[in-house]
């Protein structure tokens, strides 16, 4: 039994690394952006403005604005660039890609393709982070 990152539930069983079924409800579009950066693409949060402080790359940070931003390194030069996967359906690709990429028979991978929509016009950018967050519940 572990708490939920979000409300410290103890009554919440799960891996206590992502929220519990009502936060998912309850998160901010930044909370939901955030834990599909960390829980699903696997991505470090950048914790200083210094891109070369970086635990490992892509990494992300969020902006005031909205969205977060993701660093990347090729070579010797970074690249920046939004993110936002619940307005941009080619940021929402990304992660149903990350889910379709993991092992054949991973909890995760397994709950993402049974509770994802079935019908193509079903598949919203909002439907596949809400998917992508029940799935790493």
């Amino acid at each position: 039994m572990h708490n939920c990152t979000y409300c410290e539930d103890e009554k919440f069983i799960g891996d206590g690394k992502a929220p519990c079924p009502e936060c998912n409800e309850q998160m901010t579009e930044q909370q939901i952006i955030e834990t599909l950066a960390t829980k699903v693409m696997g991505w470090s949060e950048l914790e200083s403005i210094f891109y070369e402080e970086a635990k490992s790359f892509p990494a992300f940070y969020l902006r005031d604005t909205g969205g977060c931003g993701v660093v990347e390194k090729e070579s010797n030069r970074y690249i920046d660039y939004d993110w936002n996967p619940l307005q941009n359906i080619a940021d929402a690709w990304q992660v149903v890609e990350k889910f379709g990429s993991m092992e054949q028979f991973d909890i995760r991978r397994i709950k993402f393709m049974g509770l994802i929509p079935i019908k193509i016009y079903d598949i919203t950018p909002k439907a596949i982070c809400e998917t992508a967050l029940k799935a790493v519940a």
